[in-house]
């Protein structure tokens, strides 16, 4: 198959239109309500003993390094969000890891036996229904990276099954 008829499947996907609502829920959740910066210092050192786990209405987390109730208050938006947006919520519990560095996220992912992707800063599973992900250089990006893969764990779990595209 050439290139260009790869990226025509691709682009014709449930896979792009995922990444375009995953970039729409981030923007979305970022303008409701950021968590107060002084109250969490997610930009601060990242240190590897400091594993929090939080049990919110929807969602069992597990946090290194960051303060675990600010991961769970925008997840729990996100939820609310994307609930509205797909008109259901995904059954049962959702569990999200945050890991405080590439190494610990992919050790994480191969504990279970998961792939681990490459250059990737975290990573919907479909076997465990977890989303896994690491703590980036900065806040924002930790942030976008949290509320993507949790929407992309969102949307497998609601509209595609738990599955695959065909495409």
């Amino acid at each position: 198959m050439n290139n260009t008829l790869v990226m025509n499947k691709v682009w014709g996907s449930t896979v792009v239109r995922v990444c375009l609502m995953s970039l729409a829920a981030t923007a979305v959740c970022l303008t409701v309500r950021a968590p107060d910066a002084s109250a969490a210092p997610w930009a601060g050192a990242v240190n590897t003993t400091g594993v929090s786990e939080l049990r919110t209405e929807h969602y069992d987390i597990h946090v290194e390094g960051l303060d675990v109730a600010d991961v769970g208050r925008m997840l729990e938006q996100l939820h609310a969000h994307l609930t509205t947006y797909f008109g259901k919520a995904p059954e049962g519990r959702l569990s999200v890891g945050v890991y405080a560095t590439q190494e610990r996220w992919a050790a994480a992912l191969q504990a279970d036996r998961q792939y681990v992707p490459l250059g990737a800063g975290g990573y919907y599973a479909p076997f465990t229904r977890k989303a896994y992900l690491w703590v980036q250089p900065s806040t924002y990006f930790t942030r976008q990276v949290l509320l993507h893969e949790a929407t992309h764990q969102f949307h497998w779990l609601v509209a595609a099954g738990n599955l695959a595209s065909s495409a």
